[in-house]
């Protein structure tokens, strides 16, 4: 009998302590902002859009985004769910934006990567950019 109650309660919590184990979405912001290193990517995209991506950088990886869609802010700082392994996902803790890059992106290799495509969510995803492009030139007078 004592061993009936102990594994249901020994399991909750191992499963408490892998949950509490993925930082909160504010935890990413604070550190993101204290200890993370900028860098900013321009983008030209076939639509006829322009992005300019400042992501923050711990221990290398891309925490955080910040965009520019035609030099208009997105409201919202985009955070990186560490949970998707097949690409780079940035969303909006608000939920209104999405932007996906390639799930290589790093320190070292920013200016370099085109991202996949950047969705504003209504009652239907809108595409506000896709099939882009690193603008070099101005990515490089940008990180002067």
């Amino acid at each position: 009998m004592k061993l009936i109650k102990f594994v249901p309660a020994f399991l909750a919590t191992v499963v408490l302590a892998a949950c509490s184990s993925q930082p909160k979405p504010e935890e990413v912001l604070a550190k993101a902002d204290q200890v993370g290193v900028n860098k900013v990517v321009a983008y030209s995209c076939e639509n006829g859009n322009d992005l300019k991506v400042t992501y923050s950088f711990v221990d290398g990886q891309a925490k955080t985004a910040k965009i520019l869609l035609n030099d208009q802010a997105i409201p919202d700082t985009l955070i990186r769910n560490p949970k998707n392994k097949d690409f780079a996902a940035f969303t909006a803790l608000a939920g209104g934006y999405t932007f996906n890059a390639d799930a290589a992106l790093n320190v070292e290799n920013y200016a370099t990567l085109n991202p996949g495509i950047l969705f504003k969510h209504a009652k239907t995803d809108e595409v506000q950019a896709k099939g882009c492009t690193v603008n070099t030139q101005l990515t490089e007078l940008l990180n002067k």
